[in-house]
């Protein structure tokens, strides 16, 4: 336009006549040559969007399947001659359908519930169940999807199985939420109750052993890394013979923990051995704090746990340690609080039996691919022995295992009982003409 000089001038909207033609609102009727020729074009248009709809090969399998089916066979006789006026009256196959009776209408050999959803016959229900679930989605959003097109009795039942049974969806759910906190019970006494763990620094591994009762700490360097059960066995003897022999001990369960030369220590000292569960680091917390502070002293006083400069820093450590326990005995409230912050947004589980078949998450990977029998269970009852298909046995925390749902197939039209049905008794009495009062 930057070659022309414009001017711009009013002129009447009834002037327009260019933009008048496309107006939805014209000011002018169309006169008889506007008209000429709309009534053949009408008619081209319906021909064609029929021939279109015909040629629909899915729509044409669906007029054909409902032509075979002899539930939606009656069900069209029942639409078209109109239904009983009682629901014990219309056959059990089709008293699925009497709560959308008024919605259900033919056409084109269709049986549509509302405006835009087909009924779709028994023998194609698995064809589209299985178009609803292609991208993978939850129950919800095939639902949603559902509605917009296709209607038969139970679809939320079968949405619900095939987004159950589905080994995919299953692998790659979400991990469970994590369920109330559940806290040990408080020891009586000092070396009633210790928790242990393992840490790695430098190439050499540590054990740590603290008292749940006072939160007193013990360093012991088990050498370098590649440590195994007589390591740990001689760690703990120092340190028996030092506070005394523990009522329980709790661990990570780890393999220096769990084999027949650790669980014939544990026996033979009269110990109850308290593994937690792999993957569950909260369950040993104790152990897990204590390894936290004592990482921290190596790493920034020596390595050397027998020195005396780090003697000296673990006993500044206890003292302060020792003062920081004495105030925290007094405020009782301190583990309720802890609790209750925990446990925003946690979900209590259900609670396992023995012989049900569980999907197992892999603790790296976070996948739902392993499915496993639950063997035994735990006397705290959120752990619990598993076997897997291949034969392996884990210690896994309920958090880490969900119930397994095989896949489903289609919900079959079930009839209802076939007793028989009791017609509504109807009064024998006889009626009497109402005496009307006359003033």
């Amino acid at each position: 336009m930057n070659m022309y000089l414009a001017t711009a001038v009013w002129r009447p909207g009834v002037k327009h006549t260019v933009a008048d033609a496309f107006s939805r609102y014209p000011v002018s009727e169309p006169t008889e040559d506007d008209l000429e020729g709309d009534e053949e074009m009408e008619k081209s248009v319906k021909l064609t969007l029929n021939a279109v709809s015909l040629q629909d090969p899915k729509l044409e399998e669906v007029r054909l399947k409902t032509e075979t089916d002899p539930v939606l066979l009656k069900l069209k006789e029942v639409i078209v001659d109109g239904f009983p006026e009682h629901k014990a009256n219309l056959d059990t196959e089709l008293r699925d359908y009497w709560g959308i009776r008024d919605k259900l209408s033919i056409v084109d050999g269709l049986i549509m519930y509302g405006s835009n959803r087909i009924v779709i016959p028994t023998s194609l229900r698995r064809q589209v169940l299985d178009e609803l679930h292609a991208a993978h989605q939850g129950r919800e959003r095939m639902l949603q999807l559902a509605r917009q097109s296709v209607h038969w009795p139970r679809i939320h039942e079968d949405l619900s199985n095939l987004s159950k049974g589905c080994d995919d969806c299953a692998t790659h759910k979400a991990s469970q939420a994590k369920e109330p906190l559940v806290q040990d019970e408080q020891p009586s006494r000092p070396g009633e109750a210790v928790a242990a763990d393992l840490f790695l620094y430098e190439g050499r591994e540590y054990l740590v052993i603290t008292d749940k009762y006072s939160g007193w700490p013990e360093v012991y360097d088990c050498g370098k890394s590649g440590v195994n059960t007589k390591d740990v066995e001689k760690a703990i003897a120092r340190w028996m013979a030092a506070l005394g022999v523990p009522v329980r001990l709790t661990t990570d369960g780890g393999p220096q923990f769990k084999g027949e030369a650790f669980k014939e220590f544990c026996r033979r000292w009269g110990i109850l051995h308290d593994p937690s569960s792999p993957y569950h680091h909260i369950a040993n917390g104790y152990a897990e704090a204590a390894v936290k502070s004592m990482k921290s002293l190596v790493k920034k006083v020596s390595p050397d746990v027998r020195s005396s400069k780090f003697f000296k820093a673990l006993l500044t450590y206890r003292t302060d340690r020792d003062r920081v326990i004495k105030a925290d005995r007094k405020a009782v409230s301190l583990r309720a609080k802890a609790k209750a912050a925990y446990d925003v947004g946690s979900k209590e589980l259900s609670e396992l039996k023995v012989g049900d078949i569980v999907r197992v998450q892999h603790g790296l990977t976070k996948k739902w691919n392993l499915i496993a029998e639950v063997l035994e269970i735990r006397p705290r009852g959120r752990s619990y022995l598993v076997k897997t298909e291949s034969g392996r046995l884990y210690w896994r925390n309920r958090r880490y295992l969900k119930l397994y749902a095989p896949p489903i197939g289609v919900a079959k039209d079930i009839p209802e009982s076939q007793e028989e049905v009791k017609q509504p008794r109807r009064s024998k009495r006889q009626k009497k003409a109402p005496v009307r009062f006359q003033p």
